[in-house]
């Protein structure tokens, strides 16, 4: 229904996609009040809430926000980190600038894995999906990850960044599909309204509470 809607609206007002018009600040002020409605990922009660905290004023912030919006996510660093800043100074700050020091996207934990606490790429691979289970090879990487990590950090600080890293995370590549869909909407219904919700309308024809 949604790609049926934007084509809709691309094909009553001549409009097509362009990544300019996705990065015009303007779009994200009904965004940040919580109007989702017909927003693609974003309309549920638990993305529209998190929408309103975050106060998206970028593609970024959309990324983010279908990253959070999952059971288990670490959303409360990223809120916490655009709203008052983060530490910069992290041996692997430059992995999280992106997502305002949290710890939300797989990417990022495979670069930190890889390129902070110097693990093989086989390990690596093997992380991402074992990461927190009470498995012998889950333990063994964590060994893995502490060992990497010597003379970093210290240890009660590696032992929390490894935490943060079994909590749920989400395919940045995957998420910034949906944020791209998500943005052009916000782009159509920011300014066609009236076409915009002739085309929800008449794309969720079959679903009554919609």
């Amino acid at each position: 229904a949604h790609y049926d809607l934007a084509y809709d609206i691309e094909k009553a007002t001549g409009e097509s996609f362009s990544f300019d018009k996705i990065n015009n600040k303007e779009i994200y002020t009904i965004l940040q009040k919580g109007n989702t409605a017909g927003i693609f990922q974003l309309e549920t009660p638990g993305a529209t809430s998190k929408t309103i905290k975050i106060k998206p004023d970028s593609l970024d912030d959309i990324i983010a926000i279908n990253s959070v919006n999952r059971p288990g996510a670490n959303v409360q660093d990223y809120i916490e980190g655009k709203k008052n800043g983060f530490d910069l100074n992290k041996p692997w700050s430059v992995f999280t600038k992106d997502s305002y020091g949290a710890i939300i996207y797989q990417e990022t934990v495979m670069m930190i894995l890889k390129h902070v606490a110097n693990m093989d790429w086989d390990d690596v691979d093997r992380a991402i999906k074992i990461l927190g289970k009470d498995t012998e090879g889950a333990r063994s990487l964590k060994d893995k990850f502490l060992k990497g990590m010597e003379g970093k950090i210290e240890v009660k600080e590696a032992l929390e960044l490894y935490n943060k890293m079994t909590q749920y995370l989400f395919n940045k590549g995957h998420a910034s599909a949906y944020a791209i869909l998500g943005a052009w909407e916000t782009y159509l219904k920011y300014n066609y309204p009236v076409e915009f919700y002739w085309s929800a309308c008449k794309n969720v024809s079959g679903d009554a509470k919609k």
